[in-house]
């Protein structure tokens, strides 16, 4: 005897064995269709299928036989007494007497072919999920262990369940920046994993689906995979009582805090009866201070600076200001440039200077530094003859 399984996503043909779920309520469900032995059959143009009772006159079935029904196209369905005798019973498997019937052409004359088979019925303890497919938004920066959404199997004899990932089904979108350039591979590494393991993880036995990793819009901006639910935690036992769901989560993006990473100090040393030269020191900012210390700076000399910003959000338009700063300096607001020339009046000074950059959303961070600008002896001047 041919068996085939019906499966999750398919309604097959089978020949004499169907293998259907205990929990399928729709009485329009096709839990699969018959087939004949016969190849002969294909050449038909039209096969009819009907049930019958054997030793009793045609179209006349007893109970037994109409707790599923068989359509003229081999559909099989749920029949009238269904619900009504199915779980009344001890044994879980029918025998359902089909008669098979085609026309065949054979030159000028029609040729009558009928096959009778006895399709054997097996209904399988399977849970089933409530939902197909499960929809959910999470913010990026999700704490660990925050709870992302929990799913939910019904079966029909309060048994203990088991859930797990399906960690071969996942799938992703990554980013796209402006200009449309994917997420870099380390990013996605870094928030999907070399082994493309998920963030989330799964209780086995409440269904519940947590954060388990990093989550950053900027890098994948949803996931899908595959859940699965049993009434038996060996997954070995057989291949058919499981029901499987889909989970979609969709990361959604928030505004995040830029943060000065590094300023370049650059000062021009232009002094009588010297060589003209330029001294820059590049060095990270800590905690919103400069960690070069305090910077020269010559009076009567041109000075700039030139800062690195990390801004977790592409095409986050940034702007800069100087909240303190002594006379004459001026900031590039769209790039955090300063410039500044000191007078003879400002010498011999140590000034502190802080710059405040801004997102689009409100988020800032500040930097502090110190220059002082040193003396230089000015050549006397004639006043009066």
């Amino acid at each position: 005897v041919d068996t085939l399984v019906i499966t999750i996503d398919s309604i097959p043909r089978f020949k004499d064995t169907l293998y259907i779920r205990d929990s399928i309520n729709n009485i329009d469900s096709v839990f699969g269709y018959v087939t004949p032995h016969q190849k002969v059959f294909d050449q038909a143009k039209k096969v009819k299928y009907q049930a019958f009772t054997p030793k009793k006159p045609r179209g006349t079935l007893d109970e037994q036989h109409r707790i599923f029904t068989i359509g003229e196209d081999g559909a099989v369905r749920k029949g009238t007494v269904y619900d009504k005798i199915l779980y009344k019973k001890d044994s879980n498997s029918f025998v359902i007497p089909v008669e098979i019937t085609a026309n065949l052409k054979q030159s000028a004359k029609d040729t009558l072919l009928a096959e009778k088979i006895d399709l054997a019925i097996i209904i399988l303890d399977v849970p089933v999920f409530e939902h197909k497919s499960y929809n959910v938004t999470i913010p990026e920066n999700s704490p660990l262990n925050q709870e992302v959404v929990r799913v939910k199997a019904m079966d029909q004899d309060n048994q203990q369940l088991y859930y797990r990932i399906l960690e071969n089904s996942v799938s992703v979108s990554y980013f796209k920046d402006l200009y449309g350039e994917l997420a870099r591979n380390e990013c996605a590494e870094d928030y999907y994993g070399a082994n493309k393991k998920l963030p989330f993880t799964m209780d086995s036995l409440t269904g519940d689906i947590n954060v388990a990793g990093a989550i950053n819009y900027e890098c994948i901006v949803d996931y899908s995979f595959k859940v699965q639910v049993r009434n038996r935690a060996d997954d070995s036992l057989d291949d058919v009582s499981f029901d499987s769901a889909t989970v979609n989560v969709k990361v959604e993006d928030v505004n995040e805090r830029p943060e000065f990473i590094s300023m370049t100090l650059t000062r021009t040393d232009s002094i009588p009866r010297k060589a003209t030269t330029e001294k820059t020191e590049i060095a990270a900012v800590v905690d919103g201070q400069w960690q070069g210390g305090v910077f020269n700076v010559y009076q009567d000399q041109q000075f700039e600076s030139s800062v690195v910003v990390y801004d977790p959000d592409y095409g986050d338009g940034l702007k800069y200001k100087l909240l303190a700063a002594p006379l004459g300096m001026s900031v590039n607001s769209t790039n955090g440039s300063i410039y500044w020339q000191p007078g003879n009046d400002q010498r011999n000074q140590t000034r502190s200077i802080r710059l405040k950059v801004v997102d689009n959303g409100g988020l800032s961070d500040t930097l502090n530094f110190k220059i002082h600008i040193v003396n230089v002896n000015d050549p006397p001047e004639v006043v009066s003859p």
